[in-house]
């Protein structure tokens, strides 16, 4: 069983279903732009749910009419320059929203994007393994529009998703686009009514809880290895990476396979804990 949840002054966390975390960004008021008490609440959220061994997927949404409208602008005004808005927030460790630097987190994350996902916003979104996003969502990096660049992972990874030409496209102009135009590009998986953003969200982490939990964070962090080394360097260090050796030497190894030759459905132990390499 997981330890109680957090609580957690600008975020709603909630257990909808076993092995499920669901985090929503609370400041509508402000379309859930991140200033640092929204930043510091992710970076504890993610934290709690990296170590929690019996919760194996995220949905992440916003409550209101936004998902992120990004970083809190009138805030960033009072700091200062760039470097000092990165410094007193920690960006540079862990990221925007502690998620677009992350690394050591490779269980699967869900963005349920709920309406506006604006620079920050729209990088945390990208940050995610997957992207359902309502109907009514848009989508932009107007970072050139302020005097910025989309820093957070905009510049550096959406050329990655979509290609380069079209990623300068949308960045040089900062144009919005809507759910469907990410769709087209490939930004976004689904795009379902409003009022089933939620229920198509947990319905797929419920799909991905009912596979193997250390066969999915063994895929994410082959996944990523391979676009950060390249896949010929990838494929000779796949066996070698702490969630595959974790994976190998868990229970759950042994019990897929079991459970398929018996024709029956696998009992799923917790994550197997990984190994200090």
């Amino acid at each position: 069983m997981p330890r109680s949840l957090p609580t957690l002054a600008n975020l709603e966390l909630s257990l909808p279903s076993p092995h499920i975390l669901m985090v929503r960004m609370n400041r509508p008021a402000a379309l859930n732009a991140f200033d640092s008490g929204l930043h510091n609440d992710m970076v504890d959220a993610m934290k709690w749910y990296e170590a929690e061994d019996d919760i194996w997927c995220c949905v992440l949404t916003g409550t209101g009419r936004a998902f992120s409208a990004g970083n809190d602008l009138v805030e960033l005004s009072k700091i200062g320059r760039p470097e000092q808005q990165r410094r007193k927030r920690g960006l540079d460790e862990l990221g925007f929203g502690g998620l677009t630097n992350r690394r050591g987190l490779n269980k699967p994350i869900i963005a349920a994007v709920n309406g506006i996902a604006m620079g920050g916003g729209m990088e945390l979104a990208m940050a995610c393994d997957i992207i359902i996003a309502s109907d009514k969502s848009r989508f932009a990096l107007p970072e050139t529009r302020v005097g910025l660049s989309p820093g957070a992972g905009g510049a550096a990874n959406l050329h990655r998703l979509i290609g380069y030409h079209n990623a300068m496209y949308l960045i040089m102009t900062a144009k919005h686009i809507s759910s469907q135009e990410a769709k087209w590009y490939g930004l976004v998986q689904e795009v379902v009514p409003d009022d089933k953003l939620l229920e198509t969200a947990l319905s797929l982490a419920e799909t991905i809880v009912g596979n193997s939990p250390d066969g999915v964070r063994a895929s994410k962090a082959q996944a990523r290895h391979g676009r950060e080394v390249g896949w010929i360097r990838a494929n000779l260090e796949t066996n070698g990476l702490p969630e595959t050796v974790a994976m190998m030497k868990g229970e759950n190894a042994v019990e897929g396979p079991k459970a398929f030759a018996q024709k029956r459905k696998p009992d799923w132990r917790p994550l197997a804990p990984l190994p200090k390499l």
